[in-house]
């Protein structure tokens, strides 16, 4: 016999002559899992380290910008505050709120039952016929109307200017347009035809102050 057979040999008979008990059989089994156990709360600890370095730097990346974003809203507030509308019994007090010479309508049946000033210069005058007209420096669009009209079609106005008036079946009640320089806005609480609104709208000329 070589001495790898006899090494061989050996260690069979070494390792026949082990005997393992019950108790070191459980012993051994229950430290494996442990350490098993050990491993995976290991691994659970690395994945929650790298879950809180990741939402660190989310939190630096972002940050700046979201105090931007609260800066820019606390700042947006401030101004809409700072402009709070301002309401008026006449007409002559609305007009000393602003800076320009508005552009009003003289063909109206019956007179101003109050008005209010804007965002600090658009003036909205109300009517007691039902009528209000607004007016602001500018050419957007200062109606505020979301509303969905059956029907909506552009005429041109006496000064040349491109007026759209929405109403539906019974008539027109609102009317957009924007000429030299300024915008205006009219609303009916009944439905106006056309040449009425028209009508209106071509009587306009500058208020005295």
């Amino acid at each position: 016999m070589d001495m790898r057979n006899k090494q061989k040999g050996g260690y069979d008979v070494l390792m026949e002559n082990i005997k393992v008990t019950p108790e070191m059989e459980r012993r051994i089994t229950a430290r494996l899992r442990e350490e098993g156990c050990g491993r995976r709360r290991s691994a659970r600890r690395m994945m929650y380290v790298g879950i809180c370095a990741a939402a660190a730097v989310l939190c630096v990346t972002l940050m700046p910008r979201l105090m931007q974003q609260a800066e820019q809203q606390e700042q947006h507030m401030t101004s809409v505050m700072a402009v709070a509308p301002q309401y008026f019994d006449t007409l002559e007090e609305g007009l000393a709120a602003i800076d320009y010479d508005p552009v009003l309508p003289k063909e109206i049946e019956y007179g101003v039952e109050g008005c209010s000033v804007m965002d600090g210069d658009m003036l909205e005058v109300h009517y007691s016929c039902g009528i209000t007209w607004r007016t602001a420096p500018g050419d957007e669009d200062i109606s505020g109307d979301y509303n969905t009209y059956e029907d909506v079609k552009t005429v041109r106005a006496a000064s040349g200017a491109e007026i759209t008036l929405k109403g539906g079946a019974d008539g027109y009640t609102a009317a957009v347009w924007a000429d030299n320089g300024f915008s205006f806005a009219l609303y009916s609480d009944q439905p106006l035809s056309a040449d009425a609104a028209m009508g209106v709208i071509d009587s306009a000329s500058a208020a005295e102050k």
